[in-house]
């Protein structure tokens, strides 16, 4: 089992206010609107919603976001930057790949679940190229997070010669699956809906680890 570790220094949480100061009005409806978005759905939710929830005018909102679609963008990318200091306050004092891929897994299917399936979804369906690029460049991302521990492992001989981005990739897109079942479990009475998080975060982890071995270990045609 692997616990996850902890640091007596962990990286200043970029989106809580300072101690002792009250959030952003900006940051209120960031807040605000995250969970109805993740409940709801993009479409399902609207600017009078958001603006009711947080107790402010939707002129008041709109002072801040110039329509919904921007107001969005902002949410999952907030929600993007939360994951990802969490994620690297979790993967600060381990340098070993198997149990960052682990604590990944597990920390997405814990805590995320139906919740981030549906942020990404309507991410990629509803926000316009542009402004998906602007935000993709200008926030971080869990991806961004992992992507460096593949990196020293490949560089210290621990992996074959991987493609590191695609590696990546295709381990957040099993994880991705995976909350996609959980989130049904009630319905698909199959093998996978007897484990525990834990023990699905470990075979996720030991499926890449096994596709990716040091070159003498790694089987060739």
């Amino acid at each position: 089992m692997i616990a996850p570790s902890t640091t007596s220094n962990p990286p200043n949480d970029p989106v809580k206010a300072p101690e002792g100061q009250e959030p952003s009005s900006r940051t209120r409806i960031l807040l605000a609107a995250l969970p109805l978005f993740t409940d709801r759905g993009y479409s399902a939710v609207s600017m009078q919603d958001i603006a009711d929830t947080v107790g402010m005018t939707k002129a008041a909102l709109y002072y801040h976001f110039t329509d919904k679609e921007e107001l969005f963008g902002q949410v999952y990318a907030f929600e993007m930057e939360r994951i990802s200091h969490e994620l690297e306050t979790l993967l600060a004092e381990t340098d070993d790949l198997g149990a960052a891929l682990e604590l990944t897994a597990r920390y997405l299917l814990d805590t995320r679940r139906g919740d981030l399936r549906r942020l990404h979804a309507d991410f990629s369906r509803y926000v316009a190229a542009n402004r998906k690029l602007a935000l993709l460049k200008g926030n971080r991302h869990p991806y961004a997070v992992l992507r460096p521990k593949l990196e020293q492992a490949k560089a210290k001989g621990k992996t074959r010669d991987i493609n590191v981005p695609l590696v990546t990739g295709l381990f957040f897109a099993m994880v991705s699956r995976q909350m996609s079942i959980t989130a049904q479990a009630d319905l698909l009475k199959d093998a996978t809906s007897e484990l525990s998080n834990e023990e699905i975060a470990r075979e996720i982890a030991r499926l890449v680890l096994f596709c990716i071995p040091p070159s003498e270990e790694y089987p060739t045609a």
